[in-house]
């Protein structure tokens, strides 16, 4: 996961212990640190200056190593969507990796065009979902013959019942003088 870590190597330069540290905190005698950004992100390894002897040969193929399987994802969709290799190579390649690491982290490419899918998802249902309001809007909404036939009928009332100017408001102004 995303976060720092120590590492400290014994004389023969494998991996004696880890642990996770903080930025501030400064490695020790025989120590290292790995930086992890993120999901399918290459980590940062810290300077070697406290590695000595076999630890420095060891340093650098860890490095390496670490690269290595930390961008397997990305290297494989990348080489998959442009045609570099065939996809049962590529699996192969990964299961491989999967069965002597355990678990690979995910592509960044593949994790921004999945979030990029998710959120053109959500864009287009919420856009559908406008429409529907809008479609249920429009179905609610009276005709225009249907409100000019009211607006007739209720005219016809009122001309029947004599009130023909009943809704008109008295005029106001100035009296004209005589």
């Amino acid at each position: 996961g995303r976060g720092m870590w120590c590492v400290r190597l014994n004389a023969i330069g494998s991996v004696e212990e880890s642990w996770r540290c903080k930025v501030s905190d400064r490695p020790g005698r025989d120590c290292f640190t790995v930086f992890m950004p993120g999901k399918g992100e290459q980590p940062r390894f810290g300077h070697s200056n406290n590695l000595s002897g076999s630890q420095l040969t060891v340093y650098p193929i860890m490095k390496k190593d670490a690269e290595t399987i930390a961008t397997a994802h990305e290297r494989a969709h990348t080489a998959k969507r442009m045609g570099l290799a065939d996809g049962d190579s590529v699996e192969r390649s990964l299961q491989d990796l999967t069965q002597r690491f355990k678990e690979l982290p995910p592509s960044a490419t593949a994790l921004a065009e999945q979030r990029a899918a998710e959120e053109e998802a959500r864009r287009r249902a919420e856009k559908a979902k406008e429409l529907a309001e809008l479609e249920t809007a429009a179905e609610e909404m009276p005709s225009f013959e249907h409100l000019m036939a009211s607006l007739k009928a209720e005219d016809e009332v009122r001309g029947a019942r004599g009130d023909a100017g009943a809704g008109k408001k008295p005029r106001k102004g100035r009296r004209k003088k005589k």
